[in-house]
């Protein structure tokens, strides 16, 4: 039985326990009383009923912690497992769903709104079970004791959930209202931090301080209007409390004092359990405003994991950007049930769930960002020449898996474990074939076509701004799907699920690499598929082009970098893109013309490093530059999203006049 089922029935269990050890306590508490003040009995005659009494209190408190232990531990586990669940969403997504949407909104679910479900499993879940034991058997005992009472009891205590029920619906839209101005405010928050210098130098700091201040009073005033209605549902059934309590201790004092139909002991008793009675009840009701609240910020992150995240359409080197929906299947990925209405079970269960393949070795979020975590963590600890860094994806034998020397292996492609696909040629042969990809209805489309990418090639892809080049560059890479079409690696189509065995013999530079927080030892050491030596990443910073820049480092490669290579140019961020290129050795090998916006010698220097590393690959390069196209194999000419023609420079100037018209105005230095 799942471990979360198991706690489950424990939480009933333990609240049966407290329920006998409330009634216990009110019975010994009352027949105390009675033999002092009415029979009475010396001390010595009690002194039993004394130790008893004590001994059920310290049951009481010890089941009282206890369920309030296996909540916390409940909560502790669902949350993990829900993060998890996120996470290993957001990382799958599809490169446009990844990149739309505020970076502040998405941390703000990750954390604040799966923080907010603690509450759900930690107190609601508790209060459940404790309301659905405990009252049932103090109504038992109270109508076996006198029924009058039981039945006033049990007429005035379904106002209680019935008014929970009104204030939860008006909770739960207000949750959900709350954690969309904390969405909006975290991420105009952080959008303002990251372009702080942008908006001084275009004079709209006090702008920008205006929205800042308006999506925080927009925050406050939605978390008030839930205090609001959590202060107005406490005064409530304060009141329905204290009703309920004075009119049986009213019915008893008349059953009592004027018909003498009641015992002391038994209306001291029952004057004893309605309180408890109704304190159960009560607590139920704050809880389940809490529970409500916590469903609220469920539905904000089941939402994400339901729908992967839109954005804005296709321009220039963003095609990939725009909106798309992700409409590959996600094997690791785990949806959370609807958790609105009666949707509290489902929301339980769904938690339970996803804990038990957590547990069954299932781990959502075992990513590739996982992987260069720990690459850097470990690649930070090598501190002297030669000692090895792990890096994850290395084989038994520390070769690049599917690395071989052109000419010596079989043409072949094999399918292992998992679908996963094992390229034994490289470099590969890849083709299109019919390929066409949408973002969305209305939005960029691209047509591709049918093409071919001989093994060991340059191809560059060319075109006018917004024309689909990265759009088709990452069709090739596989961070898109296609439509339509297929995408064939050494005859073979490149699924989602074969990713990682592909992304093994890949390396893909763009204008603006990201530079983790670390050395620059562990920047460079996470581009390799192996155990790597000092040695190694010297060698590597070398053929890069970036060893005399590290050299002029006090701290040489263990000098640190901040978080997006603060403290680097634009150059030495393309050089450390390649020094671990050359770690990797790629059978392929995708640029995003980065040479653009460089010093002329800076972009020597690279390109002596790319042709260095291109002589056993295949390269594909989003091309700008004449120097670019002229060299290359292929070139794949695009205009509005379609493919017009491919072929050599000399063919394209012979048959595409849109293809000469642009190498015209390069070479009269004109910008198009």
């Amino acid at each position: 039985m799942a471990v979360q089922r198991k706690r489950l029935m424990l939480l009933g269990v333990v609240s049966f326990a407290l329920g006998a050890a409330i009634v216990g306590q009110a019975a010994l508490f009352a027949a105390i009383v009675e033999r002092i003040f009415v029979q009475s009995a010396s001390f010595s005659a009690i002194v039993t009923l004394l130790g008893a009494l004590m001994a059920v209190m310290l049951a009481r408190t010890l089941f009282s912690y206890w369920n309030g232990r296996i909540g916390l531990k409940m909560a502790a586990d669902a949350k993990t497992a829900m993060r998890k669940a996120a996470i290993s969403h957001l990382i799958q997504n599809s490169v446009p769903a990844s990149l739309s949407g505020q970076t502040g909104g998405k941390v703000s679910l990750v954390l604040d709104a799966v923080d907010e479900v603690d509450s759900y499993f930690s107190q609601y879940m508790p209060r459940m079970l404790e309301m659905a034991v405990i009252p049932a058997m103090i109504l038992i005992v109270v109508f076996s004791q006198h029924v009058n009472s039981g039945l006033i009891m049990l007429v005035t205590a379904p106002f209680i959930p019935v008014f929970m029920i009104l204030v939860g619906l008006k909770t739960k839209k207000k949750s959900e209202e709350k954690f969309a101005q904390l969405a909006e405010f975290s991420g105009t928050f952080l959008d303002s931090l990251q372009g702080l210098v942008t908006l001084k130098l275009f004079a709209k700091t006090s702008r920008q301080q205006q929205e800042i201040e308006r999506s925080s009073l927009g925050f406050r005033d939605a978390t008030m209007g839930i205090l609001r209605i959590a202060f107005t549902n406490t005064f409530m059934l304060e009141l329905i409390v204290m009703l309920s309590i004075g009119l049986v201790a009213l019915e008893l004092a008349f059953q009592l004092f004027v018909f003498h139909s009641l015992s002391f002991a038994t209306a001291f008793l029952i004057l004893l359990l309605v309180p408890e009675f109704y304190t159960v009840l009560k607590n139920v009701g704050t809880a389940f405003h809490s529970g409500r609240t916590s469903m609220g910020a469920a539905r904000k992150v089941e939402d994400m994991l339901e729908n992967p995240l839109e954005g804005p359409h296709s321009t220039d080197h963003t095609d990939a950007a725009a909106g798309q929906t992700d409409k590959s299947t996600d094997p690791g990925k785990h949806k959370l049930n609807t958790m609105a209405g009666d949707g509290g079970a489902k929301m339980r269960d769904r938690a339970v769930e996803v804990n038990d393949r957590t547990e069954a070795g299932e781990v959502p979020g075992r990513t590739e960002a996982v992987e260069v975590k720990r690459g850097l963590e470990k690649a930070d600890e090598a501190e002297e020449a030669g000692r090895s860094v792990k890096v994850p994806g290395s084989t038994a034998t520390g070769e690049v898996p599917g690395r071989t020397e052109a000419g010596e292996v079989p043409d072949k492609t094999e399918v292992v474990g998992g679908g996963h696909l094992k390229l034994s040629t490289m470099p590969p042969l890849i083709e299109l074939k019919d390929v066409r990809f949408q973002y969305a209805p209305g939005a960029f489309s691209l047509n591709a076509g049918t093409l071919t990418i001989p093994p060991g090639k340059q191809a560059a892809i060319v075109g006018k701004s917004g024309s689909g080049k990265t759009t088709l560059l990452h069709l090739i890479a596989g961070l898109l799907e296609p439509s339509s079409g297929e995408v064939l690696v050494n005859g073979r189509e490149l699924k989602h699920q074969e990713e990682r065995s592909w992304f093994e013999h890949v390396s893909y530079i763009t204008q603006h690499p990201y530079i983790f927080a670390g050395t620059l030892a562990a920047n460079i050491a996470i581009g390799a598929g192996r155990d790597v030596s000092r040695t190694e990443i010297e060698e590597a910073a070398e053929a890069a082009g970036l060893g005399a820049v590290i050299a002029g480092l006090e701290l040489g490669y263990d000098t640190m970098v901040g978080e997006g290579g603060r403290g680097l140019s634009g150059g030495e961020k393309q050089r450390l893109a390649l020094a671990r290129a050359f770690l990797n050795q790629p059978s392929v090998l995708l640029f995003d013309e980065p040479t653009v916006g460089l010093d002329l010698h800076t972009e020597r220097v690279l390109q002596r490093s790319i042709a260095q590393l291109a002589r056993k690959a295949t390269m594909i390069t989003v091309a700008h530059r004449l120097h670019t196209i002229r060299h290359a194999d292929v070139i794949l000419f695009l205009e509005n999203g379609v493919l017009l023609e491919s072929g050599s420079h000399e063919e394209l100037l012979r048959r595409l006049p849109q293809y000469a018209e642009m190498v015209d105005v390069q070479r009269r230095g004109g910008v198009r």
